[in-house]
């Protein structure tokens, strides 16, 4: 069979598929460490903004935190 004589050939990736491949893994990577950073920041803000005395509600009416 003949056919199937150069499978490995026609399946294998060539250098630019290679590249391209590896910058969207990276790519894929960068973004998940993005998002991780972002998640971080927000945790900070937020413990910040429990410290706070006063804070703004979600429909902007300011109130002393009296259950803490």
């Amino acid at each position: 069979m003949k056919l199937f004589a150069n499978w490995h050939v026609a399946n294998h990736a060539d250098a630019k598929d290679r590249r391209d491949r590896f910058m969207f893994i990276l790519l894929a990577i960068a973004m998940m460490i993005a998002m991780m950073v972002s998640a971080f920041l927000m945790l900070i803000e937020e413990n910040k903004k429990r410290k706070a005395p006063v804070r703004t509600s979600r429909f902007g009416v300011y109130h002393h935190r009296i259950d803490l």
